[in-house]
């Protein structure tokens, strides 16, 4: 009797331990899954960070090599610059800067580091620009586009970055210098729209740490970072991206980071979650699971101390055994009513022993056939049920299983993600798995649409430069491979300057989004089709000949110019029409000449009257 009656504390007690080191290792594994979490999303908003601050980059880029070839390098070393010459250099810089949505202002340096003409009324960032990053350029040519650090205007009023690219002659000798500006207020209304949480923060920094743009805002150019600084060893080490977990030292606040630097530049972008924001769910399950596992030491301690009565008193038993069965009812409602989702298989034929409502919710199970003592086959909740016999065969392999993603399917059709963590026990006198779930489709939604978005131009709809070009160049390697054509069609609007300025903005976004659609409706599914910036868009036709190519930029000319596109608030729908220029793929061609043949014959149909569409000559040297 004495033997029996210790049987049923001792499990208890061990019951407790186990659920107690259970509940200890969810509460880490939770914590694990929060920081996991914040890490993910910092990388996707400093990757979707990167994607926009290198779209407006290499916007600047384009614009700048646009103006390139229209310079006389030669006119650049006369002291005054020709007239004729200085005309053409005007003119090309003033068509440029609508081309650099990034920029505020454009300018041109002669081989002497003199400002020969910059577009807008206040240069200062332009004259701030220091002899440093002229002298690097003239004397390296190996040095082709570069970003100074921040640079402050004289009177205190302008702040931002110059971006420059070296101008060559036609023996690749040094000619001069094109500048684009970029105001340091633009750069941090971009850093405005990215959500980091109450206590996030969004930098960037330049080769030498110093903050070029901050939100929130905080004068810490003075700031310097340790040596022993995780993001000066990664640096050094010659890693471009990475994430760390460390505290300021600017606000002094805890924040997991995440960091890109960005290609062909020398500035790095952080973004940083802050630990308060990301663990503010975890520090209230942690409130929970301290009081469920206080509760399970009283309980466990209430039942030894009665068990240990009764072995002194045997003539108590009767009520003994009577309390002992309501300390287990209110031990199996206290598991039955734990914060996460439980279920226990049997492992001789894998059917569910044991789901508590949490589980019973997650799966969308009949929790009254649970009580009737019927036994589901819980295969028919996973999507594949491969991946079910894979965890049964890890777990036969390591006797636990942590935080391994799998997809589940409810009853009634609809899907989640879950983490799942598993470990063997004994229930109802056999072996069985016990499993705890984590649902974190929350999680995979938002990793879908930062994607998404990173990928997206917002107006149109359409793929956004950065993807247009990401995309171009997988279809240029595939047409080299497969010696199949390629044709890329760059085209824009007609007088959409007027559009705007005579029927305002929300119709030039119309026209735009109208456009879009049109393109869609009368190109093939497999054709990429991008809005480069303002109205200029770019297609590109895979293994499509010259003809069938003419063929389809002609109808996509006649259909946008006899489609009217409705216009919010407007009585009238709008029309337009638009000029595109024709380029084919020529022998080793690179991308990058690619468009800017297309984009000459572009410019060859609107100076022939617009409305039209004009193929482009042949690469004098492909490749």
């Amino acid at each position: 009797m004495s033997r029996r009656s210790n049987r049923v504390p001792l499990l208890a007690l061990l019951l407790a331990g186990v659920l107690s080191a259970f509940l200890t290792v969810q509460l880490v594994d939770a914590r694990r899954q929060q920081e996991n979490l914040a890490r993910q999303e910092a990388r996707n908003l400093a990757a979707l960070l990167e994607a926009r601050l290198l779209a407006g980059i290499r916007e600047i880029d384009v614009a700048l090599r646009s103006v390139s070839p229209r310079l006389n390098p030669v006119s650049l070393r006369h002291n005054p610059m020709p007239a004729n010459a200085r005309l053409v250099a005007e003119h090309a810089l003033e068509q440029a800067l609508p081309l650099a949505g990034f920029a505020d202002h454009l300018g041109l340096m002669n081989v002497r580091g003199e400002l020969i003409y910059q577009t807008g009324r206040h240069p200062e960032l332009l004259e701030a620009m220091s002899r440093e990053y002229f002298i690097r350029m003239r004397d390296d040519p190996g040095l082709k586009f570069f970003g100074t650090r921040l640079l402050v205007s004289s009177d205190q009023r302008s702040s931002g970055i110059v971006l420059a690219r070296r101008v060559e002659d036609a023996q690749g000798e040094f000619a001069g210098v094109l500048l684009a500006t970029v105001d340091q207020k633009a750069i941090l209304k971009l850093f405005s729209s990215i959500q980091v949480g109450e206590h996030g923060a969004v930098a960037l920094r330049d080769d030498t740490m110093a903050t070029i743009a901050r939100v929130p805002q905080h004068d810490a150019n003075s700031t310097v970072l340790s040596t022993r600084h995780p993001l000066l060893n990664a640096l050094a080490r010659g890693e471009i991206g990475g994430d760390y977990t460390a505290r300021s030292v600017v606000d002094q606040e805890a924040r997991m980071h995440a960091w890109r630097l960005l290609p062909g530049t020398r500035y790095v972008v952080l973004v940083g979650v802050a630990e308060q924001d990301y663990l503010r769910a975890w520090r209230r399950m942690l409130h929970a699971y301290y009081a469920a596992m206080s509760a399970l030491a009283l309980l466990g301690g209430a039942v030894a101390w009665h068990y240990r009565g009764e072995r002194r008193d045997g003539r108590a038993l009767q009520a003994s055994k009577a309390q002992l069965e309501a300390s287990e009812a209110r031990f199996r409602g206290m598991v039955e009513n734990l914060p996460f989702p439980l279920t226990i298989t049997a492992l001789a034929d894998r059917s569910l022993l044991y789901a508590n409502a949490r589980a019973c919710r997650l799966f969308g199970m009949d929790a009254e056939l649970r009580e009737q003592g019927q036994r589901p086959d819980p295969s028919r909740f996973y999507v594949d049920p491969a991946e079910r016999a894979s965890l049964f065969q890890r777990l036969a392999r390591t006797e636990q299983v942590d935080n391994v993603e799998l997809q589940f399917q409810r009853d009634n059709g609809t899907q989640f993600w879950a983490l799942v963590s598993a470990v063997h026990l004994v229930f109802d006198h056999q072996p069985a798995v016990l499993c705890g779930f984590h649902d974190i489709s929350s999680r995979k939604l938002l990793e879908d649409t930062l994607r998404r978005q990173a990928q997206t131009d917002a107006l149109t709809g359409l793929a956004n430069r950065a993807h247009t070009l990401e995309r171009a160049v997988q279809l240029r390697e595939a047409a080299l491979a497969n010696g199949t054509p390629l044709a890329a069609l760059m085209l824009d609007i007609d007088h959409f300057k007027k559009v705007n300025d005579t029927r305002g903005h929300a119709c030039g976004d119309a026209a735009l989004h109208g456009l879009a659609s049109t393109l869609e409706h009368n190109l093939r599914r497999h054709d990429l089709i991008g809005r480069l910036g303002g109205e200029e868009f770019a297609v590109f036709l895979p293994d499509t000949a010259l003809g069938q190519a003419m063929q389809l930029a002609e109808r996509l000319r006649m259909q946008v110019a006899i489609t009217a596109m409705a216009a919010p608030g407007e009585p009238e729908p709008i029309r337009i029409t638009i000029s595109i220029g024709l380029a084919m793929l020529s022998g080793q061609e690179s991308l990058e000449s690619l468009l800017a043949r297309a984009d000459d014959a572009l410019y060859q149909a609107k100076r022939e009257g617009r409305n039209r569409v004009v193929q482009a000559s042949a690469p004098t040297h492909a490749g």
